[in-house]
């Protein structure tokens, strides 16, 4: 075990467990000591290894440095698209920083690096897990301490972008007038961006088209890919707020008519994505796309897209979005006259979805799972599921599926009378919408 050489001696340990002894055998004040200089040393050498550097500031009890430098490294990480990684640097960010004084600067700390990490659980578990709940109200609970100033934007765009994947729409906006006021108090385009992709969301969620036609067209006049997309991937935002604008502002064009630039603004967002490699922002869009190619049964771009999504998901382990691409994949089987692997598939995407705690979407994903028991000619379960879809729809305002729900339970009415009635409430909640394009596709 000791080496003896000419300079100096040098202790080389055959086995894990006998150099762990020999590491607690030593005084713990003199262990501390050494791990500050080994800190200290690295720290004069400028390394980019943070990990290492935050180990052994956090080892000499030094836990504002190591709190410093596992924030670096959990961002280097997002850099990297390591988004496990990332998770794990900024739990430890958060167990040293415990460990520091509650001051204001700490306090404000604490709130970037929990929305920081709910963001990226949300990434990976789905925006609306559970395990994310503690940082977003712990957060939310900071910003009131501390009085909202406005430099904690990210806690209270997260905090929105929670409710709206919830679809808790009205407490949602509230939030995003917050925003918008934050964003004009520090006269920036960028988080004006982030707030009306919040808010458009919603509308279109509620079936609003025309307001969130508005919304999105204005957030992307605002917007510079040069000026802007760099700002995205540096603040603590799951994807760039106007490139994820375009693809559900492709998906309204869609239903409202305007099929061309619904065409156009899709191949806008895949060029763009393009740009650089970031799969949190990738999934985001081609997920969105996936649904232009259900609602519009543009069956090929829905495949396309899916297998997309579901490519980046099983890399990267992002669960909402694998879900997603699940459900697409088994309903586009069912389609394909593959209703013994497809309906299966279907199922386990939905319950994996709901496992994510996420409300909005789940009228669609249920819509589409009643058309594929529709299509295996299980009548019973298919008219369950479409009135459960229509009643969560109706419930949580988040309609914009909801004429297709009604239109395909229209196929499982007995009765002439009955087959009308709902047809006529499929066209009579896509006119409160607006979606022309729907009704010209769909009940002409």
């Amino acid at each position: 075990m000791h080496q003896r050489r000419v300079d100096n001696d040098s202790y080389i340990f055959k086995h894990a467990l006998v150099r762990d002894a020999a590491y607690e055998s030593v005084n713990q004040t003199s262990i501390r000591l050494l791990h500050s200089v080994v800190a200290q040393t690295l720290n004069s050498y400028k390394s980019e290894d943070y990990t290492l550097r935050a180990t052994h500031h956090e080892k000499a009890l030094e836990y504002t440095d190591a709190t410093v430098l596992w924030k670096l490294a959990a961002e280097k990480s997002t850099q990297l698209a390591d988004i496990n990684s990332a998770i794990q640097h900024y739990t430890c960010a958060l167990n040293t920083l415990t460990q520091c004084t509650g001051s204001y600067e700490n306090k404000l700390t604490e709130i970037l690096i929990r929305n920081a990490l709910a963001l990226h659980l949300a990434t990976t578990l789905g925006y609306a897990n559970s395990s994310i709940t503690p940082h977003i109200d712990r957060s939310r609970a900071l910003c009131s301490e501390l009085n909202n100033p406005p430099e904690l934007y990210s806690a209270f765009w997260s905090i929105a972008l929670i409710q709206v994947v919830k679809a808790e729409h009205i407490e949602g906006l509230n939030t995003i007038q917050q925003l918008l006021e934050m964003a004009k108090q520090q006269n920036s385009a960028a988080l004006e961006i982030a707030a009306l992709h919040l808010k458009g969301g919603i509308e279109w969620a509620k079936g609003d088209l025309l307001l969130a036609d508005k919304t999105f067209t204005q957030a992307l006049a605002l917007y510079n890919y040069d000026e802007h997309h760099e700002y995205f991937k540096s603040y603590p935002f799951p994807f760039d707020c106007a490139i994820s604008s375009l693809p559900i502002h492709a998906g309204v064009s869609w239903l409202m008519g305007d099929y061309e630039r619904s065409d156009q603004q899709r191949i806008k967002a895949d060029r763009l994505t393009e740009l650089d490699d970031v799969p949190a922002y990738q999934v985001h869009v081609y997920a969105r796309h996936a649904y232009i190619g259900v609602i519009s049964r543009r069956l090929d771009l829905a495949e396309y897209y899916a297998e997309k999504v579901l490519s980046l998901s099983e890399k990267h382990g992002f669960a909402l979005w694998l879900s997603i691409g699940n459900v697409i994949k088994g309903w586009l089987m069912c389609l394909d006259h593959n209703v013994s692997e497809g309906l299966p598939l279907v199922r386990s995407g939905l319950d994996a979805y709901l496992l994510t705690d996420s409300i909005g979407h789940v009228a669609w994903l249920r819509t589409m799972y009643g058309e594929c028991l529709l299509l295996a000619e299980d009548t019973q379960e298919a008219l369950e599921q479409l009135d459960i879809a229509i009643n969560i729809a109706n419930e949580k305002l988040d309609t914009f599926y909801l004429p297709e729900a009604y239109r395909l339970k229209s196929m499982l009415c007995t009765t002439e009378s009955a087959r009308k009635e709902q047809l006529q409430s499929a066209k009579e909640v896509a006119e409160l919408q607006g979606a022309l394009g729907y009704i010209n596709k769909y009940l002409k």
